[in-house]
C-alpha cells in the first residue's frame, strides 16, 4: 500500500495568526478545540497545532525567565558597584 492511499482525506487548510501573547495562544487553541469538534479539523491536526502549542508556551516561559535573570543581574551589578564606591 503506498503512502498516498494510507493518507486519511485531505481537509481544508486552516490559517491561524502565531500567537504572541498567552491570551492569543489560548485563543487557537480554543480555534483549534472547536474546529476539530466540528469535524472541520482533522483531529492529527489539532494534536500537532496542540503539541506545538505545548512547545510556545514553554519557550515562552523560557524566555521571560531569562528576561527576569537579566534585570535581577542588573541589578546586583547596581547594587555592587554602588557598595564598592563607599
Amino acid at each position: 500500500m503506498s503512502g498516498e492511499s494510507r493518507r486519511g482525506p485531505e481537509t481544508e487548510l486552516v490559517a491561524l495568526s502565531p500567537p504572541k501573547t498567552a491570551g492569543d495562544l489560548h485563543n487557537a487553541l480554543g480555534q483549534i478545540f472547536s474546529q476539530v469538534s466540528s469535524g472541520q479539523m482533522d483531529v492529527k491536526m489539532g494534536r500537532s497545532l496542540g503539541y506545538i502549542a505545548s512547545v510556545l508556551v514553554k519557550t515562552t516561559e523560557l524566555s521571560d525567565h531569562e528576561i527576569r535573570l537579566r534585570a535581577m543581574e542588573q541589578m546586583m551589578n547596581s547594587i555592587k558597584s554602588v557598595g564598592a564606591e563607599k
